[in-house]
């Protein structure tokens, strides 16, 4: 998939395919027993990218090496197999085969890049993939990824796991190589490499890129009214000091004239101040002098 090319292993199979083999001058390239030029471009190919791997040491000629392996077995499935079984030019294959373990001879040093010939093309490319997983194992993040790449990350570790099982109880003694010989070219064995943990850290990343596309809001500086709505669905920061402040003071503020219309209706209140006055009648009213004549009789 080619949301998966930048990772480190598809890098490094784009370096054997795209190695320079103008200058390369194998005799053996000549004798392949083929007259198409596809056959002699591979095998130029293979003799180029050896010769490089011969000027490397220690774990970095051995981790070149099982590259190559995967490179190799890739290009005899695809060009001298249809499907599972050999084509009429496996004879070529052959061939190619040879010269690999011809450059060994010549440069003992790159047994670790030594082919086999028996072997079937589906347990090559089970043990090509399970190899470039583990190269690609710390590139493989959601935590810097777009969701859709994201997504695609899952999709391809979801398929390592489902092949990873059948090796693990092959390969595998808990966390430790049982089958070091065979299984170290495309496999590992620890815990926190395995496809299931990954897929599980993935999967939770995802989670949180579903939130974040609401939080370059927060960030806006532009209609404020607008972020404060956004910010219930995003969980930044920003949310928490600019959205929770602007309803209680901005927007609920419009409403609070409800309670102030008691205010305004306190001129409704001095209306009932006729009430107050009666009281003041008394006080202020003239006819108090009839109403005090009572109060003389009274007494008599």
């Amino acid at each position: 998939d080619e949301a998966l090319l930048h990772l480190p292993a598809y890098q490094k199979y784009k370096e054997f395919d795209s190695v320079d083999i103008s200058k390369e001058t194998t005799s053996q390239c000549n004798n392949l027993g083929s007259k198409e030029e596809s056959d002699k471009t591979l095998c130029k190919k293979i003799a180029q990218n050896l010769r490089k791997l011969s000027t490397l040491q220690g774990d970095e000629l051995k981790n070149g090496c099982y590259y190559f392996q995967h490179w190799f077995y890739e290009q005899i499935a695809k060009t001298y197999y249809d499907g599972k079984n050999k084509n009429n030019k496996y004879h070529v294959g052959e061939k190619l085969f040879d010269i690999i373990a011809l450059f060994i001879s010549e440069y003992s040093k790159l047994e670790p890049c030594r082919c086999y010939e028996p072997g079937k093309p589906e347990d090559w490319k089970v043990e090509k993939y399970l190899h470039d997983y583990f190269k690609n194992h710390q590139d493989i993040k959601c935590s810097n990824s777009s969701k859709d790449r994201c997504e695609k990350y899952i999709q391809y570790v979801t398929y390592i796991n489902s092949l990873f099982p059948e090796k693990e109880n092959k390969c595998c003694d808990g966390e430790e190589l049982d089958e070091y010989e065979f299984c170290e070219p495309y496999l590992k064995c620890e815990n926190k490499f395995k496809p299931q943990t990954l897929l599980t850290q993935l999967k939770t990343e995802l989670q949180s890129l579903g939130k974040k596309p609401e939080a370059p809001r927060e960030g806006g500086t532009g209609g404020v009214e607008v972020d404060a709505k956004a910010k219930p669905g995003a969980a930044g920061s920003e949310g928490a000091e600019s959205g929770v402040p602007k309803p209680a003071a901005a927007k609920p503020a419009p409403v609070k004239p409800a309670p102030a219309k008691p205010v305004a209706a306190k001129p409704v209140a001095t209306s009932p101040a006729p009430s107050e006055r009666a009281p003041a009648k008394p006080v202020a009213a003239k006819p108090v002098a009839t109403e005090s004549a009572a109060p003389e009789r009274a007494p008599g």
